[in-house]
């Protein structure tokens, strides 16, 4: 009686879990963030994904805070739905 319902549990967990993703998200030379804070961005408050971490040359800035300033070319390691993840991609690039 008890195993069907762990089983049915587990299976709505696994399948909520399948619709967060991780992405990486290269920051474009000409964005409007290059340069600029990541809190700039609103990308959580605008979109819902977070950016977990920052990759660039010098190596991995995990947690970025928000002061943490963004430089073009950085790839940003970002969680969230896929709508969201394409959200802070194209927030990245800016207008037009």
């Amino acid at each position: 009686l008890g195993a069907p319902k762990l089983i049915t549990r587990l299976a709505t967990q696994q399948s909520q879990a399948d619709e967060v993703i991780t992405e990486q998200l290269a920051l474009p030379d000409d964005s409007p963030y290059a340069g600029r804070p990541l809190g700039d961005t609103r990308a959580r408050t605008l979109t819902g994904a977070y950016v977990v971490a920052v990759l660039r040359s010098d190596g991995t800035h995990p947690s970025p805070a928000p002061a943490a300033v963004l430089r073009a070319g950085d790839l940003l390691v970002t969680v969230g739905t896929r709508q969201g993840l394409d959200q802070v991609a194209r927030l990245l690039e800016g207008p037009g």
